[in-house]
């Protein structure tokens, strides 16, 4: 059998309650990390600009991979989800502008609604 799973980082706080999540887990030679919103102390960043919270996001990203031996270029693929579509040129001029991330609109994904005669 390979090498087992390794739970990488502390604690998941959020809102002053401990998650059932962890930061990453090494699997083998792969690291998988916990989604990342930008947050501020165990809060979920609800100011600033997209800039700002790309920002916070990619560097709790990083020291998450900091903890698991790894770097951001060790980065083989993200899914990043924006609220708006709007919101990609100034996620991009942060640092996002990668053929590794995978961006996806959550507005994209909209309901329609079907009626019947």
């Amino acid at each position: 059998m390979g090498k087992r799973k390794q739970v990488i980082g502390g604690d998941y706080i959020t809102r002053g309650r401990k998650l059932s999540l962890s930061k990453a887990v090494r699997a083998g030679d792969f690291v998988y990390l916990t989604s990342q919103a930008p947050r501020q102390s165990d809060q979920p960043m609800t100011t600033g600009t997209t800039e700002e919270q790309t920002r916070v996001a990619l560097e709790a990203i990083k020291a998450t991979l900091t903890e698991a031996g790894c770097e951001l270029s060790d980065v083989a693929k993200a899914m990043v989800w924006m609220r708006d579509k709007s919101d990609f040129a100034s996620f991009n001029a942060v640092g996002g502008r990668s053929p590794r991330f995978c961006s996806c609109s959550a507005g994209s994904f909209t309901s329609k609604r079907v009626r019947s005669n």
